[in-house]
């Protein structure tokens, strides 16, 4: 693949049942929780590179960049994928600035933000898991402790 690159990730299999051992709901807030927190500096990322779009009179693309959890449908969708978090703008302007028309070049900003902070991405989502995991697990352990005095 030209221009590609490959990425290998260990100790998925055993994040996945660090998180079974928790209740769903526990495991539900603390992915959500690690994503919004590496989501948020990548939109901020990708909020610098917007470019402005002066075909709308000064239109800032800018300013609509976020970061935000989607509420995921259907059955299927949800057990593929219980916490959903999403990155980009809030425009309809915004693919045409990203990709460009017939008569506008393309001015880039979401695509380079991702090529620039992918691996910091997966190593901090990896990280945070880790330490949120250990953090829960020890809570529960405490609780269940005074539970069974």
């Amino acid at each position: 693949m030209a221009g590609g690159f490959s990425v290998k990730i260990e100790g998925l299999k055993e994040l996945e049942a660090a998180l079974g051992e928790l209740s769903r709901a526990t495991s539900k807030r603390i992915v959500g929780q690690v994503l919004m927190e590496v989501a948020e500096p990548l939109a901020a990322d990708a909020a610098i590179l917007a470019p402005d779009d002066p075909a709308t009179g000064g239109f800032d693309l800018h300013t609509t960049v976020r970061a935000g959890r989607k509420a995921t449908r259907g059955a299927k969708h949800r057990k593929e994928s219980p916490v959903e978090v999403l990155i980009g703008p809030r425009s309809r302007h915004a693919q045409l600035m990203e990709f460009g028309t017939k008569d506008v070049s393309a001015q880039p900003f979401m695509r380079p933000m991702w090529d620039g902070g992918k691996l910091w991405a997966l190593a901090e989502i990896q990280k945070q898991l880790w330490a949120r995991i250990e953090k829960a697990a020890a809570r529960a352990a405490r609780k269940a402790a005074r539970a069974g005095r």
